[in-house]
């Protein structure tokens, strides 16, 4: 052993412990399927659906418009940025990009337009 290395610790000529020498163990009793199995169930609608749902009626026929209304053009009328700016000011939480995946059926809701 060169001067001044730790006892147990591997040096350049000493190959690290394997799992059977340890000091390195596997947890016991945990598979990665485990974790799987235990992962949170998915949500069944987006932040933009949940509003949709517990929204008064007014409102929301205003989203589904601010959602859906398009220009001449094809472009929509108002953009996510402006959706979520109009949802927050009245008091609404919901994610900037989760309007623009809501509108393009990119969440766990059915699509929009």
């Amino acid at each position: 052993m060169r001067a001044g290395a730790e006892p147990g610790r591997p040096t350049a000529k000493t190959p690290p412990p394997t799992l059977e020498q340890g000091p390195i163990q596997r947890r016991a009793a945990v598979a990665l399927a485990d974790h799987f199995t235990t992962k949170s169930p998915v949500r069944s609608v987006c932040s933009v659906g949940r509003l949709l749902a517990i929204m008064p009626d007014d409102d929301i026929t205003a989203l589904r418009q601010m959602l859906t209304s398009r220009r001449a053009d094809g472009q929509y009328a108002m953009s996510a940025t402006q959706i979520y700016a109009a949802l927050t000011a009245e008091g609404y939480t919901v994610g900037r990009g989760t309007i623009g995946n809501h509108r393009r059926g990119d969440c766990s809701c059915e699509a929009v337009a």
